[in-house]
């Protein structure tokens, strides 16, 4: 389980976004199908970022700041597009 992570919501999709596996930031990107009940693993972001905010709009998925882990936090933005 990724901890703190992004979550967005898509086409009764569920997208976790970036979260922290207990030892390192991660730039993972996992969907959810709650129909099928399965996760499927989505294209990485690239930055590694934890406690970062993720909004929808035009479907589409934006993540925001967030902290890597070493750096400090991260202001810039990532467009995340859902095919």
């Amino acid at each position: 389980m990724m901890i703190p992570a992004g979550v967005a919501l898509i086409n009764g999709l569920v997208y976790a976004v970036g979260g922290f596996n207990g030892s390192l930031r991660v730039r993972t990107v996992d969907m959810y199908d709650p129909l099928k009940d399965t996760w499927t693993s989505c294209p990485g972001m690239e930055a590694r970022r934890s406690t970062l905010g993720v909004a929808v709009l035009n479907d589409l998925i934006y993540a925001v700041g967030g902290f890597d882990g070493s750096s400090g936090r991260l202001f810039q933005y990532i467009l995340y597009l859902m095919l």
